[in-house]
């Protein structure tokens, strides 16, 4: 299915497998609390972005996808590559696939636990001397090592946390995704500027608003769909502002944990003035919202089936600023 958003197409990137919906884990290995978040900047005349048409079917929708929905950028380990890793600004740690890791034969550390949306597991790690992404070099990585199914052709994590002193950009609109030093490169004329929160100094959040209601929002460019809390749920079922579309769907992760969520159809997602309208969402007991300390709030994890209906959007951690444009 794909439903037009001012002359162009946007693809729903809801994903089914084996009977349920296969989840891009934003791995986490902090456990800090977070707070709540500045008020949003208003403009006159918001634009009213569609995610998924109003035709879709009661049960679960055939998924077309775009890859899987995610953006990657070119990024060498240890000086060699380039190699495609995904963008991941729920991520606190990069990860490199297990191919990846063999081929580089980089050494093996001590496993770890790593904490993904579903549960949390043992993983092996390994030590990478250098990553390169853009203007960025970090150096004496360790990196949890994750089969390359959960990948979907990419080879990597790049995870939020190894940018902190940098800007993402995803131009949509031109498919161009690169890490830059912050304050460099053109903003789109028209783009929105949201203020942002850093939480456990890589979680970029801004608050948002779900059928009315407010709610923390997590941008989530490493989640290929968009998460809600069952906080969150309850509060839209007492106020009408959501239509189940499928329940007891299985959701899996990067850990072996499998979790049971309920699609549901939102009516509008809100950011700053922007409006995403007829959004598809999964709601689950997710762990990765007890990790973040926010399951007793209202919450959305913000994932890429609502992203990419925009144009361009960009993160400049320094700046703590989120750039969004979506065409009317």
């Amino acid at each position: 299915m794909r439903a037009s958003c001012a002359g162009r197409k946007v693809h729903i990137l809801w994903r089914l497998r084996r009977g349920g919906i296969g989840l891009m884990a934003c791995i986490s290995l902090s456990l800090l609390s977070a707070r709540g978040a500045d008020a949003f900047v208003q403009i006159n005349e918001p634009p009213i972005v569609t995610t998924i048409g109003s035709e879709i079917d009661d049960s679960v929708a055939e998924v077309l996808r775009r890859k899987d929905g995610r953006v990657s950028t070119l990024v060498k380990v240890n000086g060699q590559g380039p190699f495609p890793f995904i963008v991941d600004t729920g991520a606190n740690r990069s990860s490199i696939g297990e191919a990846l890791a063999l081929a580089l034969q980089l050494p093996t550390l001590e496993d770890r636990v790593v904490n993904g949306v579903t549960g949390a597991q043992l993983r092996k790690v390994v030590r990478a001397e250098s990553l390169n992404a853009g203007t960025y070099t970090a150096r004496g990585l360790q990196m949890p090592v994750i089969e390359n199914v959960i990948l979907g052709g990419s080879q990597g994590l790049l995870a939020a946390s190894e940018l902190k002193g940098q800007r993402i950009v995803l131009d949509f609109d031109r498919e161009r995704y690169e890490v830059t030093k912050s304050r460099t490169g053109t903003i789109p004329i028209g783009a929105l500027r949201l203020r942002a929160r850093i939480r456990f100094g890589h979680l970029v959040e801004t608050p948002c608003r779900i059928s009315g209601i407010m709610a923390r929002c997590i941008i989530d460019t490493g989640a290929e769909y968009t998460l809600l809390n069952l906080a969150m749920l309850d509060r839209l079922s007492r106020s009408g502002g959501t239509k189940v579309l499928a329940e007891n769907v299985n959701v899996y992760g990067a850990t072996d944990t499998v979790l049971t969520g309920t699609i549901v159809r939102l009516d509008s997602i809100q950011l700053g003035d922007l409006q995403f309208a007829n959004s598809a969402a999964l709601a689950s007991d997710a762990h990765i919202f007890q990790v973040w300390g926010i399951a007793q709030t209202p919450a959305v994890l913000l994932g890429m089936n609502v992203l990419r209906a925009c144009d361009f959007l960009a993160i400049d951690f320094p700046q703590r600023a989120l750039y969004i444009k979506a065409s009317r």
